[in-house]
């Protein structure tokens, strides 16, 4: 039971995240929505890219992660473009700071149970650690990672602050054609 605990609850940002994006997309949570959007553009998108798996297709393991991932950012984009849904103004600092507050709450369980979820313990195995993120030896790709993560937050954030910027601009030349 140890070893499942250790191993298979949802305290990775791609396994609490899936949780997250289903509940956006199933209760229209704003919340919910902004956070699996940024920890589904900017880590789950990385976690498919650079699986952490020891099996291969058509292993249950293997099947397992990619239809959870995907599915999250699957969702993800539905909320998006269906739903109509958005990170609002703040999200980034929001969700940053939320993030930093599970980062240390899953790291407090890691260390008194000796876990590793978020690789806060030790470096991933298989072609995880072979990812572009872990471009500095453990611990210090945990502090290296907080500015990515940001800037990161911060890009997939860019297509909503252009579009209002855009929409903005059309609104403000609709008034002045009004009004000459």
């Amino acid at each position: 039971m140890a070893g499942f605990l250790a191993t298979s609850l949802p305290l990775h940002v791609c396994g609490l995240g899936v949780y997250l994006a289903a509940w956006a997309v199933l209760a229209r949570r704003r919340w919910a929505y902004e956070v699996a959007y940024f920890w589904g553009t900017a880590g789950t998108l990385q976690a498919i890219l650079t699986p952490d798996l020891d099996a291969g297709f058509p292993s249950y393991e293997f099947i397992r992660f990619y239809l959870t991932h995907s599915g999250q950012l699957a969702a993800v984009l539905f909320a998006t473009w269906g739903l109509r849904m958005r990170p609002r103004p703040g999200s980034v600092i929001r969700v940053y700071v939320l993030s930093v507050l599970f980062m240390i709450l899953v790291g407090v369980l890691d260390w008194v149970l000796d876990w590793n979820y978020l690789y806060l313990c030790r470096m991933p195995g298989g072609a995880a650690a072979q990812s572009p993120f872990f471009f500095v030896p453990w611990p210090w790709y945990i502090l290296a990672l907080q500015p990515v993560t940001l800037g990161l937050f911060l890009v997939f954030y860019l297509p909503f602050l252009l579009a209002d910027g855009i929409r903005k601009r059309r609104a403000e030349r609709a008034r002045a054609a009004e009004w000459s």
